[in-house]
């Protein structure tokens, strides 16, 4: 985007290349592919997903100053934690359907004797559960590593 005349002096910029896309890729796969290309990784941080395996690379951290990435820079992976954790609600004490609506509107999935469906359910009454109230886990579609 310059005029240069004769006998000036002029840089010229090579591309090496796209950046490689390193998503879905283990930590130590995608720094030997980025090195390929001239970038070094200075870090990794961890972020939940419902798409990647848990040590999985999500993606590159944006660039301070946004642009393009440059031989010989350093680059940040975003590596998943694995799918996001949620408190499991408590439904100790709650009849078998309200149990069943409560885990559902929470977005998990649940397994119990169906032969209490026989019972009525204004009859029923959960008396335990496995996991414990309040502890975290996955909702129901996410993957699981």
């Amino acid at each position: 985007g310059c005029t240069v005349l004769e006998g000036d002096t002029a840089t010229l910029s090579v591309s090496v290349g796209p950046v490689p896309d390193v998503r879905g890729m283990s930590v130590d796969s995608a720094t030997v592919t980025l090195g390929d290309k001239g970038l070094t990784v200075a870090g990794t941080v961890e972020e939940p997903s419902d798409s990647f395996d848990a040590g999985s690379v999500i993606r590159l951290a944006d660039r301070d100053g946004g642009g393009n990435w440059r031989p010989g820079e350093s680059v940040t992976l975003v590596v998943s934690s694995g799918p996001p954790l949620f408190p499991v609600p408590d439904i100790v004490g709650m009849t078998r359907d309200e149990a069943k609506k409560t885990l559902t509107d929470a977005g998990f999935d649940f397994e119990y004797a169906t032969l209490w469906d026989a019972v009525l359910n204004e009859i029923t009454k959960v008396e335990s559960q496995v996991p414990a109230a309040g502890s975290e886990r996955a909702r129901r579609g996410a993957s699981t590593a």
